[in-house]
């Protein structure tokens, strides 16, 4: 069975690409002294309600190659790092061994779910059964949406905080009998980091999710953190720019900002000026599901140009992810599971052999609290 996390947030926050790096640094980095780690992740297509068409899961290699794309040629552009955004719950799989015992195994098995599951609707009943069968619940914070966009109204659509509202109200930890993980993880917050305010974003998620962190923290035995990653280390947030736009030219339509009554930004930060054959239109991807006339601003960014330009790509605390849901998974199964439902989530890993993993682990310093803006609101384990 292994171990089952939910993960949501608005479309085209990078929730995808946050999970590609965290993988990537999981299964490359220093976890790598304590286990055997690897991607067990399965090739799926499913059909999108959305688009009307089939959909095939991103892989995380691909996605982790596009951020790397963006570093490797760097370029002076300020350009934009979106993508098209997934209708589908997908699953992800990182499986964990003990080194040299091939059966002492477990997985932990992220789940990617839109936060427009979480409306009434067909999908719902979806949605509710991803929230009954997790014990952790990791909500992705879009940070320059967050930080720098002055309507509430959109920041709370894009970052989709009233549905993050409705899975929490919706969990079930049998009056306290079963603990519970809550993680906010804002992502793309390179920007706030280099300027030695992370300590901001923290805050803002303080008052931005004060409901759902409320609600949160009012079940017995619930765990709540914030954990902010820098998911590629030297791209940092630009701007943001609206109404998002896209123009067509020559047969091609492409993303684009306005910079004067001439001239247009294009997504790869080029600019070009707008002939009358031209037709500017606003982007209607933009539109946020729910919402008739919210539009998504675009979020700009540029290569960190005080970096070594031979070591761009730097991510920071991915890792710290799965190790603290391991972490609390341990601690969880060490008073509710034994025996049985201890192997139903670790096989054949043994109760002793993963405390010993976890406590060497703390010892290391490799698993950090209260630094760089990783701080439990609430820890009951």
């Amino acid at each position: 069975m292994g171990i089952n996390v939910l993960m949501m947030g608005g479309r085209r926050c990078g929730k995808t690409s946050a999970l590609a790096i965290m993988f990537d640094q999981f299964v490359h980095g220093r976890a790598n002294d304590f286990f055997t780690i690897g991607d067990q992740t399965k090739e799926e297509t499913k059909f999108n309600p959305n688009t009307g068409e089939s959909e095939t899961k991103d892989s995380l290699v691909s996605k982790k190659y596009e951020l790397w794309q963006k570093l490797e040629h760097p370029s002076s552009n300020t350009f934009l790092v979106d993508s098209g955004p997934t209708g589908c719950e997908w699953t992800y799989t990182l499986q964990i061994n003990i080194p040299g015992s091939p059966r002492k195994k477990t997985t932990i098995e992220f789940t990617d779910c839109p936060g427009e599951y979480y409306q009434r609707g067909e999908r719902l009943p979806i949605a509710q059964s991803l929230v009954e069968k997790s014990d952790v619940f990791v909500i992705v914070v879009d940070t320059p949406i967050m930080m720098e966009e002055s309507s509430k109204a959109v920041r709370h659509a894009v970052n989709c905080i009233d549905y993050a509202q409705t899975l929490l109200q919706s969990i079930d930890n049998g009056n306290g009998e079963k603990a519970k993980m809550v993680i906010f993880v804002p992502i793309k917050c390179e920007k706030w980091v280099k300027e030695n305010r992370i300590n901001e974003v923290v805050d803002r998620i303080k008052q931005d999710y004060k409901e759902p962190i409320k609600t949160a923290m009012a079940y017995d035995r619930m765990n709540v953190c914030i954990l902010p990653i820098e998911t590629a280390g030297n791209i940092l947030f630009s701007e943001l720019t609206t109404p998002p736009l896209t123009i067509t030219t020559n047969g091609e339509t492409y993303k684009c900002c306005r910079v004067s009554d001439q001239w247009i930004r294009l997504a790869d930060g080029t600019f070009y000026q707008v002939f009358q054959t031209d037709t500017l239109n606003k982007d209607i991807d933009a539109v946020i599901p729910g919402s008739d006339f919210l539009l998504r601003p675009y979020s700009w960014f540029h290569i960190n140009q005080e970096a070594d330009p031979n070591d761009l790509y730097q991510p920071h605390n991915c890792e710290q992810l799965p190790l603290h849901i391991l972490s609390f998974m341990t601690k969880k199964m060490a008073t509710e599971g034994d025996g049985f439902f201890w192997t139903l989530i670790f096989g054949g890993i043994s109760r002793k052999e993963m405390e010993r993993k976890m406590s060497d682990i703390t010892t290391s310093g490799l698993i950090k609290n209260n630094i760089e803006g990783i701080e439990y609101l609430k820890r009951d384990l």
